[in-house]
């Protein structure tokens, strides 16, 4: 192997990573797909809330688990693409080096 060539990677907000040469890696909306749901969810959960407050029986409040679901489920979506993208990354640097 040559080791005169060098690759950096800069870590950024707006995009995934940017290679020192000027490709970029976008970073993807992953919650866009949930936020429906989770609006509703917390719809269902304000309604509720209210409702319980005028009786006298304190439960866990409807839709809290599936909410909780939800939002695993985005963070493994997150954590899926992350591994993804960092496996590519490290394939393209070996090919390029």
């Amino acid at each position: 192997m040559d080791d005169d060539k060098e690759i950096a990677i800069d870590i950024g907000i707006k995009t995934l990573a940017t290679y020192s040469n000027g490709e970029k890696i976008d970073r993807p909306n992953l919650r866009k797909n949930a936020l429906a749901k989770m609006r509703y969810l917390k719809r269902c959960q304000k309604f509720a809330q209210r409702k319980q407050s005028k009786s006298k029986k304190y439960h866990s409040f409807p839709k809290a688990k599936q909410e909780r679901k939800l939002h695993v489920k985005v963070a493994n979506i997150r954590q899926d693409y992350l591994h993804k993208e960092s496996t590519k990354l490290v394939k393209n640097i070996l090919l390029l080096l």
